[in-house]
């Protein structure tokens, strides 16, 4: 190998690169990855009397908050409520639309789907089911 000697400087320059890099690298190629719900199916997440018809609810779920929209009496949808831009926690459905608090990317309630940016794709849709009176994971 030639080439000048490898100083200490340089030495901890390379390596705190190759600490942090790949890291950021991969934090910018994939966005926020969004929690899954990871906890037996039956954990209760919400009374779905707390989750409004025409609306929504952001609740505590076991690996992380859950948006659960209830558009139709009696049917609710999950989804991760980390916004995949930033993974700030979104707001409920407002007017049926569900925004990010942070950088204003905007969701459809019924799908999850991005309808305007930066977020450059939807909510991660979680598995959920209503039992009896209660919003539970599927």
């Amino acid at each position: 190998m030639s080439g000048p000697p490898l100083n200490r400087r340089t030495a901890v320059c390379g390596l705190l690169l190759g600490l942090v890099a790949p890291g950021t690298l991969a934090a910018c190629a994939s966005g926020v990855a969004a929690p899954t719900v990871d906890s037996a199916p039956g954990t209760v997440l919400a009374e779905l009397s707390a989750v409004p018809v025409g609306g929504g609810a952001v609740v505590d779920g076991p690996s992380g908050k859950v948006l659960l929209v209830q558009e139709v009496a009696g049917t609710v949808t999950g989804y991760s409520a980390r916004c995949p831009h930033a993974g700030v926690t979104v707001n409920p459905p407002v007017d049926g639309v569900v925004v990010c608090p942070a950088h204003g990317s905007r969701f459809d309630p019924a799908t999850g789907d991005v309808t305007q940016g930066p977020a450059q794709r939807g909510l991660t849709p979680l598995a959920v089911a209503v039992s009896g009176t209660q919003v539970v994971i599927a």
